[in-house]
């Protein structure tokens, strides 16, 4: 199982967190997400590709930061 961290502009409250979360958690494979609102940052844990992650943070209406 893999572990990526991303970094999400505009990702600023606990709506944001629920947003990014359900549709994170429903790619294949994923075992695991959590968003901190407070950081930024989008912790995902299984085994989806890193540009899948990213097309779902975007296509949620966020921009995932390198």
């Amino acid at each position: 199982m893999n572990e990526y961290t991303v970094r999400v502009d505009g990702m600023e409250c606990q709506g944001c967190e629920r947003v990014i979360r359900s549709r994170l958690t429903d790619l294949p494979g994923v075992t695991d997400v959590v968003p901190d609102a407070d950081t930024g940052e989008v912790r995902v844990y299984g085994d989806p590709t890193r540009d899948r992650i990213r097309e779902t943070i975007v296509d949620a209406g966020y921009d995932p930061s390198t």
